[in-house]
């Protein structure tokens, strides 16, 4: 699998007769996908596709109260259950540019969490949604993780040419 393919999310049931998957996605129903836009499938268990994966295009894509996605070579619902389940990959490169300032979350997993004199803290290790914010997971230099929310005040400062993201540490985490 290519080093820019960003997880998405995953499908385990076909919708209808003629071939269409339900996409499962971690951003819900908000998608930038679109038909011909080429995804990444990689096997889940029982699934027919190859242990490293295969790509597909986007045939068909339908959104409303879920995402429903027609592959390209996926004839009907039989071709569709023999590859399910699976989980979805696209190239970082078929994300749209967002305006100054917004940031993809894939963009900022992994990234180094400074302090505000530029001392390592740490790493952006995984995220969540909760109704109120988006949260970070920073997995601590010194040991142990703590839970952010994705605010300003927390993170003032991201600088993706760097590899860094600037974070204020709650006062009992310091």
């Amino acid at each position: 699998m290519k080093p820019s393919l960003v997880l998405l999310g995953s499908a385990t049931k076909p919708h209808g007769l003629k071939g269409h998957a339900l996409f499962f996605l971690t951003s819900g129903k908000q998608t930038h996908l679109k038909k011909g836009h080429k995804l990444w499938l990689k096997p889940g268990p029982f699934s027919e596709l190859p242990s490293e994966g295969q790509e597909y295009e986007i045939e068909d894509i339908q959104k409303g109260n879920d995402v429903r996605v027609k592959l390209a070579g996926i004839v009907d619902r039989t071709a569709l259950e023999k590859i399910l389940p699976f989980e979805i990959f696209c190239d970082r490169s078929q994300f749209p540019a967002l305006p100054q300032g917004q940031h993809y979350v894939s963009d900022l997993l992994g990234l180094k969490a400074i302090d505000e004199t530029g001392q390592e803290v740490g790493k952006v290790a995984d995220w969540y949604e909760t109704p109120g914010h988006l949260v970070f997971t920073i997995r601590l230099k010194k040991g142990g993780e703590v839970d952010i929310p994705y605010v300003k005040h927390f993170f003032p400062n991201v600088d993706l040419t760097q590899g860094t993201i600037q974070v204020v540490l709650p006062e009992d985490i310091e």
